[in-house]
C-alpha cells in the first residue's frame, strides 16, 4: 500500500494590538485569538474541518468542486504579507545562523510551513 505524504500548508501568525491573527495562506482561512497558542490550535481545526468537507464534496461525486475547495489562495495582501515576514525571517537566520529560526517566544510576526 502506497503511503502518502502528510500535507503541508504555509501559514501566518501575527499580533494586532491586543488579537492574534492567524492564516492559512493556501486555502484562505484566518482565525483570531487572545493568545498565540489559541489562534494556532483554532487553525489548526479550522484546516482539519475544512479538508474534512473537501472530502466529504469529493466523496459525494463533485470532484471539479472538491478541486475548486482546495485550489482557494489567500488575497495577495496576506500572500505578501506571508512573504515578507519569510523573507526577514530568512534574512535574520542568514546574520545569525546558530540562532534557532523557529522559536515560540520570539517576535511576531511568525511564517511557517
Amino acid at each position: 500500500m502506497k503511503q502518502s505524504k502528510p500535507l503541508k500548508f504555509r501559514c501566518l501568525l501575527q499580533r494586532e494590538g491586543d488579537l492574534y491573527l492567524a492564516f492559512c495562506i493556501d486555502l484562505s482561512l484566518a482565525v483570531q485569538g487572545d493568545s498565540a497558542e489559541e489562534v494556532r490550535a483554532k487553525l489548526h481545526d479550522q484546516i482539519h474541518d475544512y479538508l474534512d468537507h473537501i472530502e466529504q464534496v469529493y466523496r459525494e461525486g463533485d470532484i471539479e468542486g472538491a478541486k475548486q475547495l482546495f485550489n482557494r489562495p489567500a488575497p495577495l495582501s496576506i500572500r505578501m504579507r506571508y512573504y515578507w515576514v519569510q523573507a526577514k525571517q530568512w534574512w535574520k537566520q542568514q546574520a545569525s545562523p546558530d540562532k534557532p529560526l523557529w522559536k515560540e517566544q520570539g517576535d511576531l510576526p511568525w511564517a511557517c510551513q
